[in-house]
């Protein structure tokens, strides 16, 4: 008889409530994740609202761009808790504080591409979104959606 003896790391982030999914592309633990709150020993969970905006965002803007890109692309940030939003200089209304923005980039490094070929998807009707810009002193592309809301040209950055 064989017996297996299995152990369980501790996982990065801790656990969500309300739930959880893996998208196509994407998982909650890469909108959770935070250097910054590792650090400070701030619980970054987000509420069952927040985990559900967070699939909405992963289905219907990040997994079409990333199907389209045809890379990996990575979540610099995704979920913040208000106290880890304040810790990093996040805006006081932040759409990252209600699950429903992600500051993303390529793998490939290849930043501008990327944000033309959101355009590209938002322009023919394959995307709707509330906010999208480039951080060029960052390097990525922060991107939102609220369900309540979308414009008619969400882009602050021109190509």
């Amino acid at each position: 008889m064989t017996t297996t003896n299995k152990t369980t790391a501790m996982p990065a982030t801790p656990p969500h409530r309300g739930g959880g999914w893996e998208g196509v592309f994407f998982s909650l633990e890469e909108f959770t994740y935070s250097a910054t709150a590792q650090a400070r020993y701030i619980e970054n969970v987000p509420s069952a609202e927040a985990v559900r905006n967070l699939e909405l965002l992963t289905e219907n803007v990040l997994d079409p761009i990333r199907e389209a890109w045809d890379g990996p692309i990575i979540v610099n940030s995704g979920y913040r808790c208000p106290e880890l939003n304040k810790a990093v200089g996040g805006a006081q209304y932040s759409y990252h504080m209600k699950g429903m923005a992600a500051d993303i980039r390529p793998k490939n490094g290849l930043v501008y591409k990327l944000y033309e070929l959101i355009v590209y998807l938002f322009s023919t009707g394959q995307l709707g979104i509330t906010e999208c810009y480039i951080d060029r002193k960052r390097g990525y592309i922060h991107i939102a959606y609220d369900i309540e809301g979308f414009n008619t040209w969400p882009f602050i950055d021109p190509l």
